[in-house]
């Protein structure tokens, strides 16, 4: 687990973050929202005015000990096979199950993730979550 009083910093800092998005990015369709650093020889963006959002500095991110964990502190392991979770440690570790498993996989990658008492941090109610989609499996082989 990080350190409570990090991961409070870094969920304050987040809060006051602007949204680091392209110049422009509205005005031309093709233009994705990911940041691109502004090169214009008159661009407002580049001359940091006021009325502009923010640009990407060092002072915006989270300190080295909590950056790219989880929110709730944990590092996260994205799973795609039950076999995978033979090496993840449960006290420091969490694991993300990846989007591309199908729902018979992924049942069988929860039951064993309780049985060892992995913490899932992409399903909210893994209990419910189980239970709802083994009725629905029994309910499609009826039919």
């Amino acid at each position: 687990m990080a350190d409570k009083k990090l991961m409070e910093h870094r969920k304050r800092m987040k809060s006051k973050k602007p949204a680091m998005i392209r110049q422009d990015w509205y005005k031309k369709t093709r233009l994705a929202k990911v940041w691109r650093r502004p090169k214009g020889l008159h661009s407002k963006f580049r001359h940091r005015r006021k009325e502009r959002t923010g640009i990407v500095e060092p002072g915006w991110g989270s300190p080295c000990q909590v950056k790219g964990l989880h929110s709730s502190g944990l590092e996260f392991v994205i799973v795609n096979s039950p076999a995978a979770l033979e090496n993840i440690a449960k006290d420091s570790q969490g694991i993300l199950i990846a989007a591309s498993v199908g729902d018979k996989k992924k049942i069988e990658i929860l039951k064993i993730a309780m049985q060892k008492k992995i913490t899932v941090l992409n399903i909210k109610n893994s209990i419910e979550w189980l239970a709802g989609k083994e009725l629905g499996m029994e309910q499609r082989k009826k039919a």
